[in-house]
């Protein structure tokens, strides 16, 4: 943690100016050059400080009068830049391209470079500061993390505390937001801060800590805004290629049998599998960590197993031990479960104590020998075959107010409670590579905060209902997660639990929509408390689905290539529509459709087929081709699709690139020329370790226009399927035919350095 920054010498300075003041009249006492660029306003009873950092990000700090606040345990600290000065015979100062003008003892214009102006003023009262930010030109605020039901925010109140309620997932809080005039805005919060928008162009951060810290700044281009949010949080990554795929889960496999039955039914049925979830019974008490070996006698044989099959394990765990389990004992002597301020185990009972009355503790992943002793817990799984964890209840859940946390217990439960998942994170992170050296974690987790998702950890939407509602909820919240910077979200397939009791199915035409929606999200896991598998309402059920498993296996080349585009260049995997034409406002609050990625536009079908039999989808600008009949709709308009079982409205837009699985194992790319020249940018690896981190790997640019494509990058020579619509005059005699109704293939040779492939005949015979 970085110290203060030390106090300006204006810190005495009162500035009283009157509200409304044209910038060319002058500030009385305001000296001509500030000491040290740092602009200080003061109301009573408090004070804010603004000034530049390096990138041209301003800080804007507020804190009380005489307080002397705690940070929170998760600072973004951006060093200094160039500093304030004041603009000759105005009543401005300036900073690089960003110019301020008070307005007022405590407030100020600001006018940030290439953006439209914003209006900050603060109020203070002891412990509480109230800062009101005001957006001119904008209609709604997005972010938020997963947080809000809509797309964009124009009224809501938000209380920024992790804390989920069966039935609503608006409780995963990202302290970022942005407004669609261009202006995004990270917060330094601390827990329980509150964050209240109005008329979708005010904003007002309230604290009882007595400190505010943010950070302001400024972008047309919301996908350049969102970006630079991902790069400043330290939210990029790229999980393994396996956790990409279709993820099986249930609540839950009970036995060795049971998970080996279903694996084996996968391949009877042909259906393509990454991984199979264990949820809470792989062990016999919550906190023991250890396999139960009475309903799994050899885990290590079972995890060799499924690897014989490319299968990969991932097992649940929960951040609460019951004081019977087989790590309560071991965690509280070495000092890792929370205490209070006495230094005493804070124990209490909760669901998690099932029924045993007698409760348990919580770990605390920032004591000294945590990483020791729980590690060592998680490093001994992974060693004997556990390919991922799946971290549950991480907000923390229903935790008492007296649990304190940190190597000296400095974090009382409010102050760390938002960190807490990201803390559990790291550990377990840390524990995965003790064992596995230079291997990439995957990690599944309900909860997180700022930069988690540069861990490698996927985040998923929680114990949503098994309903056609919430269903539909799902398309804005991944949007806005998405949005805040965490890339890697899915939801429960199938839903969680359904209104018939836990041991019952969801619907069966929900369960086939749900998968329709899951598998055009980053990761695509079916889960909930009854029977969540793909052959569950038998043959005609079964093979719907396994269309849609079979598309997600076919586009993985394009997913995983997708998924890289959040590391290498900080863009979300989910992106709302209004990333390709912002100036569209009935784009800007559209949450029935989004974009998987730079060419695939997707709207879910969130109502029965009885109620809904054709579905109007609004197209950004451009073009884009009917996934399933490939017929050219100009974009800038609503589309009628008539809806089927089978089809929904899944769309590539004009110029795509798609890298997939051509079919025994060949590897092809989608092409659909249009008028103007795209690129895209395959990336490939060997899927595992983290050298991508250090360049490793093949990154393939694509480029296409309506004669041809070229290549550059590749790294080694092989065979390349390209597949052209069959509307498309291909010259001869490159042309192949095939059975497949939309596509023609075209076999290419692809060579190491650049080469041009002309798929048009220039005679246009």
């Amino acid at each position: 943690m970085r110290p203060r920054l030390p106090l300006s010498s204006l810190r005495r300075l009162g500035l009283a100016l009157a509200t409304g003041l044209l910038l060319a009249v002058p500030i009385q006492g305001l000296p001509t050059t500030p000491a040290d660029g740092v602009l200080v306003l003061r109301t009573a009873k408090a004070q804010v400080q603004l000034r530049m950092t390096e990138g041209g990000l301003l800080r804007i700090t507020a804190t009380a009068e005489g307080a002397d606040p705690a940070r929170p345990p998760v600072t973004l600290d951006l060093p200094a830049g160039a500093p304030f000065q004041p603009v000759p015979g105005t009543a401005s100062l300036a900073a690089g391209d960003c110019r301020v003008t008070p307005t007022g003892p405590a407030s100020v214009t600001v006018m940030p470079k290439g953006g439209r102006p914003f209006h900050l003023s603060l109020e203070g009262d002891g412990a509480r500061l109230v800062l009101r930010i005001v957006a001119e030109g904008a209609t709604a605020f997005h972010g938020f993390g997963q947080a809000v039901k809509a797309l964009g925010v124009q009224d809501d109140s938000l209380e920024l505390y992790h804390e989920p309620h069966f039935g609503d997932q608006t409780y995963l809080h990202m302290p970022f937001f942005f407004s669609d005039s261009g202006l995004a805005v990270a917060f330094n919060a601390a827990g329980r801060d509150q964050v209240d928008v109005a008329k979708g162009r005010e904003v007002t951060l309230t604290t009882t800590t007595g400190r505010l810290d943010l950070y302001a700044w400024s972008d047309a281009d919301p996908a350049a805004l969102v970006a630079r949010w991902y790069r400043l949080s330290g939210a990029q990554s790229l999980l393994p290629r396996w956790a990409y795929g279709y993820l099986q889960s249930r609540y839950g496999y009970r036995s060795d049998a049971d998970v080996r039955n279903t694996v084996e039914l996968f391949r009877r049925f042909k259906l393509p599998l990454s991984a199979i979830v264990l949820d809470l019974y792989w062990f016999k008490r919550m906190g023991d960590l250890a396999w139960n070996r009475e309903a799994f006698p050899d885990p290590e044989g079972l995890a060799t197993w499924l690897h014989s099959k490319g299968v990969k394990l991932v097992t649940i765990s929960e951040p609460f031990f019951n004081r019977d389990s087989q790590a309560f004992a071991e965690l509280e002597a070495a000092g890792a479960l929370a205490k209070d301020a006495k230094g005493q185990t804070v124990v209490w009972k909760d669901w998690w104590d099932f029924g045993k009355d007698i409760g348990g503790g919580v770990v605390d992943p920032l004591a000294p020998r945590a990483a020791e002793v729980l590690g060592g817990r998680y490093t001994k799984l992974a060693a004997g075959g556990v390919d991922g964890f799946w971290i549950d209840l991480g907000e923390p859940e229903r935790v008492p107010g007296q649990a304190r946390f940190g190597p000296h217990r400095e974090y009382d439960e409010r102050a760390f409670h938002n960190a807490f998942n990201l803390a559990w994170a790291k550990l377990v992170r840390n524990a995965f590579l003790a064992a596995h050296p230079d291997r990439r974690p995957f990690i599944l987790s309900r909860s997180g905060y700022i930069g988690i998702a540069g861990l490698g950890v996927s985040t998923w939407s929680g114990d949503v209902p098994a309903s056609w509602k919430g269903l539909k909820e799902q398309v804005p919240l991944g949007l806005s997660a998405s949005l805040s910077g965490l890339p890697f979200w899915g939801s429960d397939v199938g839903g969680f639990i359904t209104r018939g009791g836990e041991a019952m199915p969801p619907d069966p035409e929900l369960y086939l929509r749900w998968h329709q929606f899951g598998a055009f999200t980053p990761v695509y896991r079916a889960h909930g408390t009854g029977p969540r598998e793909p052959w569950i309402y038998g043959e005609d059920w079964l093979a719907r689905v396994k269309a849609v498993l079979d598309r997600r296996q076919q586009l993985l080349p394009y997913i995983y290539s997708t998924a890289y585009q959040v590391w290498s260049e900080g863009r979300p995997m989910l992106r709302p529509l209004f990333f390709l034409d912002p100036a569209d406002p009935a784009l800007r609050t559209d949450a029935s459709a989004y974009l998987f990625g730079d060419a695939i536009l997707i709207a879910p079908v969130t109502q029965p087929l009885e109620r809904e039999a054709v579905k109007r989808v609004r197209l950004p600008k451009g073009a884009w081709y009917d996934a399933f009949t490939l017929e050219r709709h100009a974009g800038g308009s609503e589309v009628a699709v008539p809806l089927s079982l089978d089809r929904f409205p899944l769309f590539y837009r004009e110029g795509a690139i798609l890298p997939v699985e051509a079919g025994a194992g060949e590897e092809g790319l989608i092409l659909l020329p249009g008028p103007m020249a795209t690129t895209f940018t395959v990336f490939s690896d060997d899927g595992e370790t983290e050298a991508y981190r250090r360049g490793a790997g093949e990154q393939l640019r694509v480029e296409l226009d309506a004669q041809g494509v070229s290549f550059s990058g590749a790294t080694r020579e092989r065979e390349v399927v390209l597949l052209l619509p069959k509307s498309l005059k291909l010259a001869q005699p490159l042309a192949e035919g095939g059975a497949d109704p939309l596509f023609q293939r075209l076999r290419v040779k692809l060579k190491p350095g650049a080469q041009r492939v002309a798929f048009v005949d220039p005679a246009g015979r």
